[in-house]
């Protein structure tokens, strides 16, 4: 009996150490106010157009997104595809930890800043046969925040976050703050753009978080983020939202 005990501990002990440390390979979540039932998250490529099935939702709007520990290896093939399409002469830029995340190189502290980063990219809803535009999926806790991204950054920015989920070959670091004067396009009003980015990333999926602390309002009432912290999380926020915004009503 108690040899059995012994292997039936070493037994769990291994398989704990063939988990991936904390990276994360599963996002789960319930879309706010869904009401187009059952369909898919998809990734469509702009050179060919092909769709690539990224997570499913459920009749009430819930989501599973797997996160492939092959990530890489996935992105790759598709890249190669797409190049193969391409017209002559285009080129893909790899990403990484460096050209991500890093705001200022002389005030950055940085390790492994070659370290190749991988996005998961934007996410459209479509429904089960991939033919409905429903829109594009973000994550926050804040409906204005969303609203910003789904406009590149045209619209209002509020207080809140949002998340993004990035692959990384390796693990990396990153540490720094930026101050970065920045012109508002109103006569010669300025405002100061801070950014604190405490990056510990980890080989695999890592969840970033950007959150807006402080808010500059210019002379016309728009409203610019002037304060952000950039960081990795270990656990989802209870807080968290999700958001589809964008798509066509038919």
């Amino acid at each position: 009996m108690k040899k059995q005990k012994i292997a039936l501990l070493l037994g769990i002990a291994l398989l704990l150490l063939a988990v991936p440390g904390k990276s994360q390979l599963l996002i789960e979540g319930k879309i706010k106010n869904w009401n187009k039932g059952e369909g898919r998250l998809v990734y469509q490529d702009m050179i060919t157009g092909d769709l690539t099935d990224m997570g499913s939702i459920d009749e009430k709007g819930g989501i599973k997104i797997p996160l492939s520990a092959n990530f890489k290896q996935e992105v790759d093939l598709m890249t190669k595809k797409a190049l193969e399409n391409a017209p002559q002469g285009w080129s893909m830029r790899k990403n990484t930890v460096a050209s991500t995340f890093n705001c200022n190189p002389d005030e950055t502290i940085m390790t492994n800043g070659e370290a190749e980063v991988l996005g998961l990219p934007e996410l459209e809803l479509t429904d089960k046969e991939g033919m409905a535009e429903n829109g594009y999926l973000y994550a926050s806790n804040s409906q204005q925040v969303a609203e910003w991204l789904k406009s590149w950054g045209m619209e209002n920015a509020g207080k809140r976050y949002y998340l993004r989920w990035f692959f990384v070959v390796e693990d990396a670091s990153v540490n720094g703050e930026c101050i970065i004067p920045t012109y508002t396009g109103n006569g010669d009003e300025n405002y100061v753009d801070f950014t604190v980015v405490r990056l510990e990333l980890k080989k695999g999926w890592n969840p970033i978080k950007t959150e807006y602390e402080e808010l500059f309002t210019n002379q016309n009432g728009k409203t610019y983020a002037s304060r952000t912290i950039i960081s990795r999380i270990d656990e989802t926020p209870e807080d968290l939202e999700w958001f589809a915004l964008g798509g066509k009503d038919y």
